[in-house]
């Protein structure tokens, strides 16, 4: 069924979930400024299930992200995913998708790591347009500097 026949309550449950699944597996355990940012504050990532819960998360500026002014350290605000976080990590059809090329070409399981977690689109945001804003070739893997995200 499509987005526009569906009820508000079932959008906000689709909406929820979305999030939750964004914080718990793809945010929280591989962008390194939003791992650090959620143990300072000491918010586990499993708290956040509904758009709601994005309250407890403390707001972020640029300031935040890069204190000294130097926009490269925004790249800490990109997911940065391993191949062994990514087993851990990945949805279930992904995964496995993955894992059946790798029974095939060990290298496979490799490039289908990069393919959906690696940032292949960047646009410049923010003050003075110096902050990356990068997203992958996936729609359900993204990140985004200005989602604080």
């Amino acid at each position: 069924m499509s987005w526009d026949r569906r009820s508000a309550s079932a959008l906000a449950k689709l909406r929820d979930q979305a999030l939750r699944e964004q914080v718990r597996d793809v945010v929280a355990p591989f962008s390194p400024f939003w791992k650090d940012r959620f143990a300072e504050a000491g918010i586990k990532a499993t708290a956040i299930t509904r758009v709601r819960d994005l309250v407890k998360v403390p707001a972020v500026g640029e300031r935040d992200v890069c204190p000294d002014g130097d926009p490269a350290k925004a790249a800490r605000l990109v997911v940065q995913a391993t191949e062994t976080g990514y087993a851990l990590h990945a949805p279930g059809p992904a995964l496995r998708k993955a894992l059946v090329r790798r029974t095939v070409n060990v290298d496979a399981y490799r490039r289908q790591v990069e393919a959906d977690t690696r940032a292949t689109t960047y646009v410049f945001g923010g003050l003075g347009f110096q902050f990356p804003i990068a997203s992958t070739r996936s729609t359900r893997r993204c990140t985004s500097a200005s989602r604080s995200s």
